[in-house]
């Protein structure tokens, strides 16, 4: 058999053709109920996160230029009034997922499910399905990204890549491609198309294009579902073959197998979710429940401290870059400015990110006596335990104060992941914070109670129009 470009597959089943299977052939009955119970709370934190980021200054620019180009309005956009095409729909409410730095990360590495939600509401919507197949969707696309992102978990420290954009691309694709009905074959030929979609650096942490590669990862997956649906054709074994996706993105590691195989068996959601307490860069959080441990144990004020220490990892210390920050984008990856607002407001919010927070007098003046480095005692990169979980995002806090006393904290797990999970309060005072920012406290309670109960939704094109909102905010920042 031949694939698109020529390749001689043989008899053996590769893993694009497992993963379409998986994708064309999945249905919700064959999900656990704990595995759907903790999807439904996934999505609605995602969805919440979205509404929050609707009205960041990168998802405000983009809905500018979106509302320019005047698409076919088949789709509705978080927090914003109005509707767009799918593809666009998709891009603007990923960017929007991503504008806070608040939607959850997955246990081995960062955000590659932030364009998720974005991708199946952008479909289901105009195909009107029910809220049952708007989350086999959402469950598919998870099981991909997550199989897939494992394959990666060996690559160095120092990879450029950002998952967000490249893993979470061919995730967003499953998903679509399980609410269009395509075919295994269709399946395989949309992975090779939005393989060669897959893009997003890291370097542009800390800037508008860190969110923008969420908004790219959910419009490729729509994309190249649709132009599969349409007979536009790709490589169909793009995961394993020469050249292709794994090898250019993960090295094409011999656990790849293996995780492939668990699709439809060890349900990635069900123990991947880290939700995050802060809307900041995730590898920061250690950090910060630290200091706020020991501002609550101490009564830590700002005029107290005379110095700050910060001990992480060295992969940490690659990605928490910015000293004093000059922008909101900046302000969620420097360590100084996350711990000094950490112990000022005894808490971090959406808002303790706005113009007015980063460049509070007493905040900078506390955040220019952090100093953060790389203790050789934590793994050097993300390291796993048996299970697959990522284990080793520990920082230690030192606190030197004006009268010559030392305290300090260490923390090994940060609040949100399933060592030190957030209870259901806090994620229901999270959604609220971010969702009210766009919507009515009666519209927002409302969304929550569809999202929890997805399963009894007949069509999703109610909560759609509901989380379009009505909104008179301006753009945030701007």
């Amino acid at each position: 058999m031949q694939n698109s470009t020529g390749s001689d597959r043989g008899d053996q089943v590769g893993h694009t053709e497992a993963v379409a299977a998986f994708v064309a052939n999945a249905q919700l009955d064959m999900v656990p109920e704990p595995a759907r119970a903790a999807a439904r709370s996934a999505l609605t934190d995602a969805v919440g996160v979205a509404l929050g980021g609707s009205v960041e200054a990168a998802a405000s620019i983009a809905a500018e230029l979106v509302r320019e180009e005047q698409a076919k309005p088949e789709a509705g956009v978080f927090g914003h009034g109005f509707r767009t095409s799918a593809p666009q729909a998709a891009w603007l409410n990923g960017i929007a997922a991503h504008a806070l730095d608040f939607d959850s990360s997955y246990v081995t590495m960062g955000q590659p499910m932030a364009g998720l939600a974005p991708a199946v509401f952008a479909l289901a919507e105009p195909l009107g399905v029910s809220g049952r197949e708007l989350l086999a969707a959402y469950i598919v696309g998870y099981e991909v990204t997550g199989k897939l992102v494992r394959t990666a978990a060996t690559l160095p420290d120092g990879n450029a890549w950002h998952a967000t954009a490249t893993y979470g691309t061919l995730g967003c694709t499953a998903a679509a491609a399980r609410l269009l009905k395509l075919s295994a074959e269709e399946t395989r030929t949309a992975l090779g198309i939005a393989a060669s979609m897959a893009s997003g650096i890291v370097s542009n942490f800390g800037t508008m294009t860190k969110p923008l590669h969420a908004g790219l990862g959910a419009r490729n997956g729509v994309l190249a579902a649709k132009l599969a649906q349409r007979g536009f054709t790709g490589n169909t074994t793009i995961l394993e073959t020469t050249n292709g996706f794994l090898p250019a993105f993960a090295g094409a590691t011999p656990e790849a197998t293996r995780y492939v195989e668990e699709l439809g068996q060890v349900w990635e959601i069900e123990q991947g979710v880290r939700y995050k307490a802060y809307p900041c860069g995730g590898l920061s959080h250690a950090a910060i429940d630290a200091a706020l441990a020991l501002r609550q144990e101490h009564g830590l004020r700002p005029d107290l401290i005379e110095a700050i220490d910060v001990k992480v990892s060295s992969y940490t210390a690659s990605r928490i870059v910015f000293g004093i920050p000059e922008s909101e984008t900046q302000a969620k990856f420097s360590m100084g400015y996350v711990i000094a607002r950490a112990l000022v407001e005894g808490h971090l919010a959406p808002d303790s990110f706005g113009d007015d927070a980063i460049r509070d007098p007493v905040t900078l003046d506390l955040a220019r006596k952090v100093r953060m480095g790389a203790d050789p005692a934590f793994a050097a990169t993300p390291r796993m335990d048996a299970g697959g979980q990522r284990v080793n995002v520990p920082a230690t806090v030192t606190v030197r104060l004006t009268d010559g006393r030392t305290v300090s904290h260490q923390v090994y797990a940060p609040k949100g992941g399933p060592e030190n999970p957030m209870t259901s309060a806090e994620l229901e005072a999270k959604f609220n914070t971010c969702a009210q920012r766009v919507l009515s406290g009666g519209d927002a309670r409302q969304a929550m109670e569809l999202l929890h109960n997805l399963e009894d939704v007949p069509n999703v094109r109610a909560l759609a129009e509901l989380l379009m909102g009505h909104p008179t905010h301006v753009a945030h920042g701007r």
